[in-house]
Parts: C-alpha cells; sequence; structure tokens
C-alpha cells in the first residue's frame, strides 16, 4: 500500500484498519502520501486505525437522536 498508485482519481480515499499494521515507522507516511495523492480536489482521505472501534468513546451527538 505505501507505494501503490492508481491510474485514476477518487472522491474519497478509506484507509481502514491497515493503517495499524504497518510493520517500519517509514511505512506510515509513506501510505497517508500515497491516500493523499488519489482524491479529486475537494476529495478526502480518511485513516481509520483498527484500533478506533474499539477505544473509541463519543462524547457528543450532533443531529441526530
Amino acid at each position: 500500500m505505501p507505494g501503490l498508485r492508481l491510474e485514476e482519481r477518487l472522491d474519497a480515499v478509506l484507509v481502514f484498519d491497515a493503517i495499524s499494521h504497518m510493520s517500519t515507522e517509514a511505512e506510515s507516511p509513506a501510505a497517508t502520501r500515497t491516500a493523499r495523492a488519489h482524491p479529486d480536489a475537494g476529495g478526502m482521505a480518511r485513516f481509520c486505525p483498527g484500533w478506533t472501534a474499539v477505544t473509541f468513546a463519543p462524547t457528543a451527538i450532533a443531529g441526530w437522536k
């Protein structure tokens, strides 16, 4: 994943769990650069480490009941 380059632009990139499995200190920034290289202007890259779902505790709810 750190060196992957696609021949297309995307609206969004989701890096779910894979970021938690980087084995060297250099791989994480390389994966971040890869993910940020693919969205269109105005697009986004979202990162969700595998441990987020286990440790995340919402402190506020906005806009829904």
